[in-house]
């Protein structure tokens, strides 16, 4: 297995970044980016297939937003065109009334 070592900056690097990406992915996946990291940073060196295992992690994660954000936003558009029903049909009861009452 190919080592890749790491120095001083490069481990602060990665543990202010992997702080920083519990709020970008789920939490099973950024529990298992920190052990990566940590064992990482604890050796010094990384291997090669632990990265590749950290791109794939993130890959996976970004696939799970957007499509957590898709649903989100058909969500919204479904609840924005359910009130916009409602509201035009206030609209032309407003001025179906207006209209009979003279």
């Amino acid at each position: 297995m190919e080592k890749i070592l790491l120095d001083t900056y490069t481990e602060r690097l990665l543990l202010k970044r992997t702080r920083d990406l519990i709020r970008f992915v789920p939490y099973d996946v950024y529990i298992r980016i920190e052990q990566i990291v940590n064992e990482a940073i604890n050796n010094h060196y990384v291997y090669r297939c632990k990265l590749e295992e950290l791109l794939a992690l993130l890959q996976e994660g970004e696939s799970q937003k957007e499509c957590e954000e898709n649903s989100v936003e058909q969500r919204a558009s479904k609840f924005k065109n359910s009130c916009m029903t409602a509201s035009i049909q206030k609209d032309n009861t407003v001025f179906y009334n207006q209209m009979y009452d003279y």
